[in-house]
């Protein structure tokens, strides 16, 4: 059974390469036994370097469950490897803390309501993680 409910996965210029592997975040979310609806969508018109983001959407009256909007970026082909490298190493061990963090919040807590956020950008070989709640 796919953790990951979802995945929209558009075509890409040849210059350009998704860094996250769908893979690798089922895997993740599999792992931490993260029970949580998730919808993949890739994203080609994204400012170049976000590589990933991921909104925490609290259940509301058109739908009634917790649920992850992830977006995934690309880059240039020849910065693909290190983000990756990055992306796996450093980001990923930052989101499970997050959403682990998030999961665990009382379904009351004003952080729920405040569209809790987690993203990476990736720019000059170096990463930068960010989260708002």
């Amino acid at each position: 059974m796919e953790a990951i409910n979802s995945i929209s996965k558009p075509k890409i210029s040849k210059d350009y390469a998704y860094v996250l592997q769908s893979s690798k975040l089922d895997e993740l979310l599999k792992n931490k036994n993260f029970i949580i609806h998730t919808d993949l969508h890739y994203q080609t018109s994204q400012e170049l370097g976000n590589i990933f983001e991921v909104f925490f959407w609290f259940p509301n009256k058109n739908c009634p469950y917790n649920r992850l909007y992830v977006r995934a970026g690309a880059l240039l082909k020849n910065e693909v490897k290190s983000a990756r490298f990055e992306l796996y190493n450093s980001v990923f061990p930052m989101f499970e803390v997050w959403l682990r963090n998030i999961l665990e919040l009382p379904d009351n807590s004003p952080k729920l309501f405040g569209k809790p956020r987690f993203w990476a950008d990736y720019k000059n070989g170096f990463v930068k993680i960010s989260t708002s709640s």
